[in-house]
């Protein structure tokens, strides 16, 4: 669960780079601590045959050796 404070933070609306920089960190950690969590409560847990799903039309086939078969053995 948040704390109340990192429900009520907030990025500052004027300040330094490094301090929005700061703000929009703070309140991307405190997310990914239940991220996971919730993916797999609001999924029932399908997310992960979704994932691996997705990684088995990423995965590239073997290409074949572009080297002519008498050369393949001199490397």
């Amino acid at each position: 669960m948040l704390t109340v404070e990192e429900q009520t933070q907030v990025a500052p609306a004027a300040g330094t780079g490094s301090e929005k920089e700061q703000a929009v960190q703070r309140m991307f950690s405190s997310i990914a601590r239940y991220y996971d969590l919730n993916n797999s409560l609001l999924s029932l847990g399908l997310h992960h045959a979704w994932k691996r799903k997705a990684v088995e039309f990423l995965v590239v086939p073997p290409h074949p050796n572009p080297l002519p078969p008498g050369e393949r053995d001199e490397l």
